[in-house]
């Protein structure tokens, strides 16, 4: 497109497979105290950490912070198409998953709790929802390969043993992603049994599924185990008993992030044990998955194009034309300053420069942001009326 706007987007990603799991725990306090900072959103899921932002002075420290320690960097219309295609579920192993909707939904929900976002986020954000819940609503109505990453973790566990019906799957974890793991394996005819830290959500998940509740810390019990799918939030601490019997011989997926199981049942497991990272390696689409992707990808563009289009529509209006004032003044201001302050070396200058420009972004980011947002005109209206903006 010729002269499609530049939205000033920035979108900093670590994700599987190109950065492992340690490494995505390390990044994630760096990108938290980065959001602390800056603003904009923090998407942090099993499979990635992402900062989205709009471009600004205030973020900049962070960004190059991020950026040297290994996420990768995408700007402007690039990260503009990363989001949406985030929304859709496009980026994920299961094309059209549920999790990464509401994922994205709950972390821009606390993003605008905390500070109003950039013009041009926000607008990128609602785009990308409105999106993907429309993309939801075409989802075929039985994939082979079910719709969350739960789904996927039963199906290696079933390929892997040759079928479920029968075989004993212990399920460690009750939450959401437990839950399904769970029901995903019954509807394959498995035995399973379901565990927690908590007896007493472990009793109540096992009564609702309609299982056999189980020790976190079962012992030689496990022996007679073909498959176990982890989903927890924090670390699986096992007597060396329930170590023992559990690297013995069942196949086991590790969905928690960071992963649940010891170093040392890691490693006893081999290859019959399958991570966070290594789930990422799915089969084939069949063909109803093959045509959602397609029709996805369609409405990706289409998405991205009403975006820019949104963008371009704005670049004149009130909100950009007072912030484009407010930058002549804080340049002329500071260039009448340094006139007068010869001895200041480049380094001094570029440091006040962009001191400047970060109380400047700080002071005016909430009003600039309402102001974009201005359904009847009166805001603009005002402005006008008050700085002939």
């Amino acid at each position: 497109m010729t002269g499609e706007p530049k939205p000033p987007l920035v979108a900093l990603v670590a994700a599987a497979p190109a950065i492992d799991a340690s490494r995505r725990a390390d990044l994630l306090p760096l990108a938290e105290g980065a959001v602390a900072k800056a603003g904009g959103v923090l998407v942090s899921t099993c499979h990635r950490v992402e900062w989205l932002i709009d471009e600004a002075g205030s973020a900049r420290a962070s960004l190059q912070a991020l950026t040297g320690a290994g996420m990768a960097r995408l700007n402007g219309r690039d990260a503009a198409s990363h989001v949406i295609n985030l929304a859709l579920g496009l980026e994920s192993v299961v094309v059209g998953e549920d999790q990464i909707l509401h994922q994205l939904r709950t972390a821009v929900s606390a993003a605008r709790q905390r500070s109003a976002l950039g013009a041009s986020l926000d607008a990128v954000l609602d785009h990308a929802l409105r999106a993907g819940r429309l993309g939801r609503s075409w989802r075929p109505a039985h994939p082979s390969v079910g719709w969350s990453l739960a789904d996927v973790a039963v199906l290696r566990i079933q390929a892997a043993l040759g079928g479920l019906t029968g075989r004993r799957i212990l399920v460690v974890g009750t939450g959401e992603m437990g839950s399904t793991a769970a029901r995903a394996a019954l509807t394959r005819g498995a035995a399973v049994v379901i565990a927690s830290h908590s007896r007493e959500r472990t009793a109540d998940a096992a009564a609702e599924l309609g299982v056999a509740p189980s020790s976190m810390d079962p012992g030689a019990a496990l022996l007679e185990t073909d498959g176990v799918v982890v989903a927890l939030s924090g670390p699986w601490r096992m007597a060396q008993a329930t170590a023992d019997a559990l690297s013995s011989r069942a196949v086991v997926v590790d969905l928690s992030m960071p992963p649940a199981l010891p170093a040392g049942v890691r490693a006893r497991l081999g290859d019959r044990l399958v991570d966070i990272d290594g789930i990422a390696a799915v089969g084939h689409l069949d063909g109803p998955q093959t045509r959602y992707r397609t029709r996805l990808e369609r409405l990706a563009d289409r998405t991205l194009s009403s975006y820019l289009r949104a963008i371009a529509d704005r670049e004149d209006s009130a909100a950009d034309r007072l912030a484009k004032r407010i930058e002549h003044e804080r340049t002329r201001e500071l260039e009448a300053y340094l006139r007068h302050r010869p001895e200041l070396d480049a380094a001094d200058r570029a440091m006040i420069d962009e001191a400047t420009r970060d109380v400047s972004h700080r002071l005016f980011r909430e009003a600039l942001a309402r102001l974009a947002s201005d359904p009847d005109g009166r805001r603009r209206r005002a402005l006008d009326e008050l700085f002939g903006a």
